[in-house]
């Protein structure tokens, strides 16, 4: 088996039964770290519906990245910004950051966009580049990555993103998740940092699950992105007390949205009647 990542020869790890049915081989490459299964000839199945049944973390993971996503488009973009949510099932993440007062967008080629209907990529801007892609619980769904991880380029310079880094003993791992699938490449450290020398990216890590690929550098250490990310209680007061004697803005407090948002679909219906 040649890695998808660096078309180094892959070693085989062990065997899991996909959907019940298929006796799937798994394999990782000792040059990257990058774990992935046999060509994934199921996929269709897989996707027979968009999301999984046992995807029932979907709304709490939505909810949960609002912060992380804020507190960072705060500290890069005080002065607004543009934003996609690559992947982004029903949209429910645009909305609520387009509730925040984030100018955020949808694009999802699988899943029907319930939540942010009229902001999706084809309703911004003719051309528009965005500030930052954030692409959450979507690496590890990829059959190509280097390919598919270029492609988010085309739409930023800035990617966000959320996939479990690889154990070392993944055979009993929680993450292969072979009911559903739909999860067929899986990264360590080691291969995300290969990622991004390949696409000449500065890459951020909080050493879990949330991760940043750049073309430009946002942050001196990765205890700094650590901390933006993952601020502590009463963050918000600190800084803006520091930012007062400094004499620079603090926090940015953003207008919420929804109500322009609800205005300019009303206004867009009445145009179709």
């Amino acid at each position: 088996m040649t890695c998808s990542i660096c078309q180094s020869p892959s070693v085989f790890l062990f065997k899991k039964l996909v959907l019940g049915k298929h006796q799937v081989s798994y394999y990782h490459c000792p040059t990257c770290g990058f774990i992935q299964t046999e060509t994934p000839y199921w996929l269709e199945e897989a996707y027979s519906k968009a999301l999984s049944s046992m995807d029932v973390g979907i709304v709490r993971r939505n909810l949960d990245m609002v912060a992380p996503v804020s507190s960072l488009l705060n500290h890069l973009f005080a002065k607004g910004g543009c934003f996609l949510d690559y992947a982004g099932g029903t949209g429910m993440f645009t909305r609520l950051m387009r509730d925040k007062g984030f100018d955020f967008y949808h694009e999802d080629m699988y899943c029907e966009n319930v939540f942010a209907r009229y902001f999706g990529k084809e309703d911004a801007p003719a051309g528009q580049r965005f500030d930052l892609l954030t692409a959450f619980e979507v690496f590890e769904h990829l059959p190509d990555p280097m390919k598919e991880i270029s492609g988010m380029f085309a739409f930023s310079d800035t990617v966000f993103f959320s996939t479990e880094l690889s154990p070392e003993e993944p055979v009993h791992w929680w993450y292969l998740t072979p009911e559903t699938g739909q999860h067929i490449a899986f990264y360590s450290t080691q291969t995300l940092k290969y990622v991004a020398s390949k696409l000449g990216c500065h890459f951020y890590s909080n050493g879990r699950n949330l991760h940043l690929f750049s073309r430009k550098k946002m942050f001196d250490t990765e205890e700094a992105f650590r901390k933006v990310i993952q601020p502590p209680s009463g963050w918000k007061e600190l800084y803006n007390k520091i930012s007062s004697k400094l004499g620079i803005s603090g926090v940015v407090q953003r207008k919420s949205l929804t109500q322009d948002d609800f205005d300019a679909i009303r206004q867009r219906l009445a145009k179709k009647n």
